[in-house]
């Protein structure tokens, strides 16, 4: 558990904060003054104890971890006019599954083994728990998006986004707290 800590540390944190370092000289001297995160609604402190979603913990950790990351970077570049903004995507169909259309809750079976790396009886329980925390959350979920419409949704967000509404937060792919 340990080891895949730490690699989620260094994809998820220390990943971001060299990219940020790497391509701020560009930002400061572009036009578009803004950089972005891909985080998770997993983060959200409100969601998880409303739903006592306890699973992926470390993932979880991870991505909040580069949350505030981006509200750090966001404080020491606000005066600069950069905003630093994390937007979940939703949840995407990024190929690791075929393109069969699925039901509802296989959906949600297929999002859930992607954060569970080995599937064993226990676990395969444990998906099926949260699987049952998502619907109770939102029950309109159809299923996955395509990487085609999560990116179209990402980049309307992107475009819109100011200082004042979204410098150092994190947005759904809807420009909201609806992760879903």
């Amino acid at each position: 558990m340990e080891d895949d800590l730490n690699e989620m540390f260094q994809t998820n944190v220390v990943g971001n904060i060299r990219l940020f370092n790497l391509f701020l000289p560009l930002i400061k001297n572009g036009k578009t003054k803004k950089v972005v995160t891909i985080s998770s609604g997993m983060t959200d402190e409100k969601l998880a104890v409303q739903y006592e979603i306890w699973e992926g913990a470390l993932y979880s950790i991870t991505k909040s971890a580069t949350n505030m990351v981006t509200v750090k970077f966001q404080a020491e570049f606000k005066k600069e006019g950069i905003i630093f903004m994390g937007v979940c995507p939703g949840n995407v169909d990024t190929g690791h599954h075929d393109n069969r259309k699925y039901a509802v809750r296989e959906a949600y079976y297929r999002i859930l083994i992607s954060a569970i790396c080995t599937v064993t009886p226990d676990n395969l329980q444990k998906l099926m728990a949260m699987s049952g925390k998502f619907v109770a959350y939102a029950p309109h979920f159809r299923g996955m998006a395509t990487t085609d419409e999560a990116a179209c949704d990402v980049l309307s967000v992107i475009h819109k986004a100011t200082m004042e509404a979204n410098g150092g937060k994190l947005v759904s792919h809807l420009g909201n707290k609806q992760w879903l």
